[in-house]
């Protein structure tokens, strides 16, 4: 076995080098202050307005040699059915999803289960 370095040890023998300038300094009293819902909406308001939907065309890289799959479909409970087809349509006229009318090599298949909201 070998002993083990602590940091000065290995920074003054130059095994590694810290980046100083890639170190952000947190305030203690900042880092320990719990997080509540109105506190992170109130610090970053622009991620929590809208869809998220971006704008303009982007593009998407796939790593090489990813083969395209095509999950079958999920069963949907009956209770359901008519809350899944409401909220695809809601997002469809939202621009959020756009139906499909052709093969794709690429198909995902859809979740649906109820969800009881908590409050924070």
């Amino acid at each position: 076995m070998y002993p083990l370095l602590g940091s000065t040890i290995i920074q003054n023998k130059d095994l590694i080098e810290v980046q100083h300038q890639n170190i952000m300094v947190v305030d203690q009293q900042q880092a320990y202050q719990q997080l509540t819902k109105e506190l992170i909406v109130s610090q970053c308001p622009n991620v929590f307005q809208g869809t998220g939907k971006m704008e303009g065309q982007y593009h998407l890289e796939l790593e090489e040699g990813a083969v395209p799959i095509i999950h079958p479909p999920r069963k949907v409970p009956v209770a359901l059915k008519t809350q899944l087809k409401d909220e695809v349509t809601r997002l469809e006229n939202l621009g959020i999803l756009a139906k499909v009318t052709e093969p794709t090599p690429w198909v995902s298949c859809t979740s649906a289960t109820t969800l009881r909201i908590t409050k924070f």
